[in-house]
Formats: structure tokens, sequence, C-alpha cells
């Protein structure tokens, strides 16, 4: 109105305001730096496990191929000694047939099997006990803990030694495992590795 004067607006409101403002945004941002730190914090580390040599794959195929090979062999010398000697009946050509089909195609399916098994073969070896996890379509992981094993070998057929791969084996009171190959020094090493361990826990308990 003419005549009146406009009254000022008090400072502290808009520096009420203002307050306000910042201790939202003060708010918003600290629950931001929090998410962010959880989001940044190392999470825990899985346990590390060690594949076996590449060249474990040309064994498994050799073992493969001659225990195959020698199956179809089986087959023919079977029916040769079968009509040599007058034994042939009806049913041995069919039977012999399948037999040696069946090993062929198990022969032709190796290199995929194979590479699938190897790539679920590995070990783990923990500061309380050794981890063994095996098999592509039905897997298995087995704990051995270092008190339960009584004594540890190295195995090593001419496939094996032809490649410079040793296995190593653990013999528990029930049972025996097996690390399916390993090179020749590394299998030295885990061995002296898993013996020190298994000596460490003995005197523990």
């Amino acid at each position: 109105m003419p005549g009146h004067a406009t009254r000022p607006v008090p400072c502290y409101a808009e520096s009420r305001k203002e307050a306000i403002m910042h201790d939202a945004m003060h708010t918003v941002a600290g629950d931001d730096s929090t998410d962010t730190t959880m989001e940044s914090a190392p999470s825990e580390g899985e346990r590390p496990w060690t594949s076996l040599p590449a060249s474990v794959k040309r064994v498994w195929l050799l073992r493969s191929a001659i225990r195959d090979c020698s199956g179809v062999l089986g087959c023919g010398i079977v029916a040769l000694i079968s009509h040599l000697a007058g034994w042939w009946t009806s049913w041995h050509g069919p039977v012999l047939m399948v037999a040696a089909v069946m090993l062929t195609a198990d022969l032709a399916t190796q290199p995929l099997r194979i590479r699938y098994a190897y790539a679920f073969n590995r070990y783990s070896i923990g500061s309380h006990d050794v981890m063994l996890h095996k098999g592509w379509l039905l897997r298995t992981t087995t704990t051995i803990p270092y008190n339960r094993i009584q004594h540890v070998t190295t195995k090593q057929g001419p496939l094996l030694r032809s490649f410079s791969l040793t296995a190593v084996e653990l013999h528990t009171a029930v049972d025996e495992h097996e690390i399916a190959a390993l090179d020749d020094d590394c299998a030295t090493s885990i061995v002296n590795q898993i013996s020190m361990r298994v000596l460490t826990s003995k005197d523990d308990v």
C-alpha cells in the first residue's frame, strides 16, 4: 500500500533454507561416499586352483587309442578264431560288430571328452588340506586334510615318462587320491611340500 514501507524479509530465513539444502547435499554426498567405499572394498579371494600340464591331454589320448584299438583288434581275433575253429554262430557277427562300433565311437569322441576333462581336472594345495576337482559331466571335489594323509607316493608309467610327467598319489587309511600328472620337477616339489605339511599337522595333534 502507498505510504507503507516494505518490511524486509529476515536474512535468517534464506540462511535457514541454505543450511537445510547444504545438510541435504552433505547427507547425499556422505551416502555416495559410503557406497563408493563399499564398492571399492576388496572382496574375499577364492581359493587358487592349479591346472594339470597341457601335455597330459596327449597321454590320455594315447591311452584311449591303445585301449580302443586293442579292443577292435580283439574283436577281429575272436571272429577269426571262431571261424577257424567252427564256433561261429549267428550271434557272433552282431555282437562283435556292435562292440567294434562302440569302441570306434569311443575313440572318435575322445578328443572332445579329453578337452572337457582337462578343463575341470585341477588341484589346490592349501595350508590345511589338498583339494582335487575332477570330472566334466559328473564333477567331484575331494578334500584331503593333511592329518589324514599317511604317505605320499609318485607313479610314472611309460607314457608319463615319455612326456616327463609324474602322477602323485595321496594315501589315507581308507582311500587313495591321485593328482593325475605333474611335471617331474613340480611333482618333486609338491611331494616335499605335502610331506612337510603332513608332518607338521601330525606334530600339532
